[in-house]
This record gives structure tokens, sequence and C-alpha cells, in this order.
């Protein structure tokens, strides 16, 4: 990523940073939320329970996705004995994968009512960049963390999809 920084491609630097960081910070949301509802307070206690990228930001994580172009947000912190069911971390875990699908068909699906309507800042090629972006990321970021290999959301998945 910094690459675009070197060939001047700071606008398309600014948009893919911008669609990562909330990526990332809708992903763990998603994790916390479901934890909360069922029943585990352990992520909200943390102050995890927040749109706000701070607290799911890990900064070595993002310097490497800036670097290196691969990297990671803090995880969610859980505590299965608070858990009021026992498939709870099947649906906590498939929280994050599912944040970002639902992140990316809102945000194409608003795009497109906007662009439809006429609205004029959506035609701008910053905006049309920002919404292509946003919306590959998350799928993306959804594809990626759908792989059944720890510590990917796919590990705590796969053995519920799985014969016993």
């Amino acid at each position: 990523m910094i690459a675009l920084i070197n060939q001047g491609e700071y606008v398309l630097f600014a948009c893919l940073l911008a669609a990562l960081v909330a990526s990332l910070t809708f992903h763990e949301f998603g994790h916390a939320w479901v934890a909360k509802a069922f029943g585990d307070d352990t992520a909200e206690r943390a102050g995890r329970l927040s749109l706000n990228p701070m607290v799911h930001l890990d900064l070595m994580g993002l310097a490497m996705v800036i670097f290196l172009g691969f990297g990671y947000a803090k995880p969610v912190p859980t505590n299965p004995y608070k858990f009021s069911r026992p498939s709870a971390d099947l649906w906590i875990s498939a929280a994050g994968p599912m944040m970002n699908l639902v992140l990316a068909v809102v945000t194409w699906n608003v795009f497109l009512a906007l662009w439809t309507a006429g609205v004029e800042f959506v035609h701008t090629p910053a905006v049309v960049l920002f919404v292509e972006l946003l919306v590959f990321v998350n799928l993306l970021l959804m594809t990626f963390n759908l792989i059944p290999i720890a510590p990917l959301d796919g590990h705590y998945i796969l053995p519920y999809v799985l014969p016993p």
C-alpha cells in the first residue's frame, strides 16, 4: 500500500486506508455486538462495543497493512463461560464476516440509489473510487476470514459445519 504514496496515488491511498479502517472496525464491532447478544459483556466492559476505530485497530497491525499490504485488528475478547448457548462461539465468529457482507451490500445499494436519484456528489471520481474500494475490501475481508485456519473466523465456524 505504501507504494501508492511513492507513485503519487494519494487519493487512492487515502480511500483504501479509509475503506480498510471502516471495514475492520465494523468487522470487530460485529463480533462484540453478537457476543453481547449471547450474554457475554466482556467486549463491552473492555470498551469494544463501539464503532470508534481507535478501540479496534492495532497499531502494529495497521502499520503492517500500510507497509506490507497484510495486517490485522485487535481480536474481540470473549468469555465462553458467559455464553447463553453452546453455539454462541459459532455466531460470534460468523458475525464479523457477516458484518462485512452487510456493509458491502448496504454501501453498494445506497450508492446505486443515490446515483439513480441523480445526487451529484456520488458522480465524483473520488466517491466512486471509495465506494468501489469499500465494497471490494469488505467482500475480500469476509472471504479471507472464512478460511478455516486459526486464528481466522472460519477456524471457529468449521467444526459446526463438519459431521462429528
